[in-house]
């Protein structure tokens, strides 16, 4: 459970693994929590205030991007739409372990359609709504075995709903970024400005490029 708080769900990503001369010998199919949960360990095993402050604002930056665009646009989007959005976010979210004038990890995900019932992303998904449901006190779906009959597309638009009900209250009113595996959730005026990372422009732009998809840049490198 310890990234069940954060409201962005398990995705399917395409690692490759190298070879002693740096050759992809292989593609594993991990998931984005599997990376997410790695880069956290390492962040808590480097233990630097500095840089803990520094991510716990830029994820504050991520998160309120999330929830401005689910309240203005995400509801409405096709479970496809929603989930390029997940993946951009994601990918934002995974930058903010690095340096900012570093280079980002490059992060391929696998298709939608490529999840299926009872493989590792599916059952990944189903832990994830099983601790959300826990941390937010629902009196049923507390269990993993609860969601196994459920497809991944409708969790991820239940996860969704989740993050609406949370997360967006009326207009004038102040709205909480939700809470991630670093930092307790915040209160942001609803009405700030969405700023993220500098190199990353938040998706409602008008002048930033739509989310990411299935078809992002080469995939993460994973060594023995």
């Amino acid at each position: 459970m310890i990234l069940a708080p954060l409201p962005l769900p398990p995705l399917p990503v395409i690692v490759e693994r190298l070879d002693d001369d740096g050759r992809v010998c292989e593609e594993l199919l991990q998931t984005s929590h599997d990376l997410l949960s790695n880069l956290l360990l390492h962040a808590c095993a480097k233990n630097s205030p500095a840089d803990n402050d520094e991510r716990k604002e830029r994820q504050t930056g991520v998160l309120r991007s999330l929830v401005n665009h689910m309240a203005n646009r995400g509801q409405l989007q096709s479970v496809p739409e929603l989930y390029e959005t997940y993946c951009h976010h994601t990918r934002l979210h995974a930058c903010t372990y690095l340096p900012r004038d570093g280079k980002g990890p490059s992060m391929r995900f696998a298709p939608l359609a490529s999840v299926c019932k009872g493989d590792a992303t599916h059952r990944r998904m189903c832990d994830y709504m099983a601790g959300q449901a826990i941390i937010l006190e629902e009196p049923n779906g507390t269990s993993a075995q609860d969601w196994l009959c459920r497809e991944y597309a409708d969790m991820l638009s239940m996860a969704r709903q989740r993050l609406l009900l949370e997360s967006v209250e009326s207009p004038g009113q102040e709205q909480t970024a939700p809470e991630t595996a670093d930092q307790p959730g915040r209160s942001v005026p609803r009405d700030s400005d969405p700023s993220i990372l500098p190199d990353s422009p938040e998706p409602d732009s008008p002048d930033s490029p739509e989310p990411p998809g299935p078809t992002a840049p080469p995939a993460l490198e994973a060594t023995d």
